[in-house]
């Protein structure tokens, strides 16, 4: 079977279309590698439905409650929830995680508007040639796959360094404030939930954060 590498997908992200522009359009003969067929459909349904059936019900993903983990009180029974949820499942849900609230939902808004910009806006943040980071589709491997009508918006806000200089600057207010304030945020929680795993595992402090 041939390989596809992470830098052949990025090289085959700007060839595709605009979806958004497309669906404007009247009268428009789909192309057929936007196309997807009824049964193609049923197929992912049923793959799901298997997924889900064969799984643990969602209602028992494990919850981690941040405040309980740095409580006296709480913190060995959570930290041995912690531990659990990591090696056992690969995710969990975590709640008091201190992130602002209303930091969130200025987010939300702010991404809803930036796919809402006209056209001529978008291009000043779209793809470039070889790149992945901004408007458009990604992991493009081949002419014959089927796509997805949506565009995506991707970008890097972390670490700063890793920052495109032609494209964060770009982004419009107040949303590339309160998307600089929020990724500030996650990189924090990250690195407590990194220094907590660490303990779990009675690694030393730093041990787990070095590694990122």
């Amino acid at each position: 079977m041939e390989q596809v590498s992470f830098d052949d997908m990025q090289m085959k992200t700007t060839s595709i279309n605009k979806n958004q522009e497309l669906v404007k359009l009247e009268n428009i003969k789909c192309k057929s590698s936007y196309s997807s067929t009824l049964q193609d459909s049923r197929g992912a349904l049923s793959q799901f439905l298997v997924f889900i059936s064969d799984t643990t019900s969602l209602s028992q993903v494990p919850v981690i409650d941040m405040q309980r983990l740095f409580s006296a009180e709480f913190m060995d029974t959570e930290l041995e929830k912690l531990h659990y949820a990591s090696k056992e499942w690969g995710f969990f849900l975590l709640i008091n995680h201190g992130v602002s609230i209303s930091l969130v939902e200025k987010v939300k808004v702010g991404i809803q508007k930036l796919f809402n910009l006209p056209m001529e806006e978008k291009k000043k943040i779209w793809q470039l040639p070889g790149d992945i980071e901004g408007f458009g589709q990604a992991f493009v491997v081949s002419e014959e796959q089927k796509l997805d009508w949506g565009d995506m918006f991707y970008m890097v806000t972390r670490p700063i360094n890793l920052r495109k200089p032609h494209l964060f600057p770009k982004i419009p207010l107040p949303f590339k404030d309160n998307l600089d304030a929020y990724s500030a945020e996650l990189q924090d929680l990250a690195i407590k939930i990194l220094e907590l795993m660490a303990k779990a595992l009675r690694m030393e402090h730093n041990d787990m954060r070095s590694l990122f």
